[in-house]
């Protein structure tokens, strides 16, 4: 009965590597390569990556993270985006929902600097908030003026 437990594992095992699957379940992620695309996130959050930014094909996502340190002031969410550390050749857009919070620092790993993120009033659609985005990391959102 062993040696039958031992194989059926072993096939499992093999199946999950087989297949590239890992432990982590990142529910919004998509495949983009030099095509570009739209992804929307938790929150109503989305990236949207325009044509020739991406070098190559590229599993772009966006996670909610509470992992971030030394947040910047009246931060009330952060937004991993990545890979982490990707450079686009264009900016991407970052959209969040007006009232929710207002995208407005920029970190590699969240954990600082937080740098000024740019805003984006031109094509960021209306109800949305909007930042450009070069290189994949966190995004701290802060509280929206009232």
């Amino acid at each position: 009965m062993k040696g039958y437990i031992a194989a059926v594992l072993a096939i499992v095992t093999g199946a999950v590597a087989l297949l590239g699957c890992d432990s982590t379940v990142i529910p919004y992620r998509e495949f983009m390569g030099s095509w570009g695309g739209t992804l929307e996130g938790p929150d109503g959050t989305s990236i949207t990556v325009p044509e020739s930014a991406l070098s190559g094909q590229t599993e772009v996502y966006i996670l909610k993270n509470p992992k971030g340190s030394d947040l910047p002031s009246g931060t009330v969410r952060v937004y991993e985006i990545g890979p982490v550390g990707t450079q686009l050749k264009i900016p991407a857009v970052f959209s969040v929902p007006s009232g929710l919070c207002r995208p407005a620092k920029w970190s590699l790993h969240g954990n600082g600097p937080w740098l000024n993120l740019p805003r984006d009033t031109k094509s960021c659609a209306s109800g949305f908030t909007c930042a450009d985005v070069t290189v994949m990391g966190n995004i701290a959102c802060i509280k929206e003026a009232e």
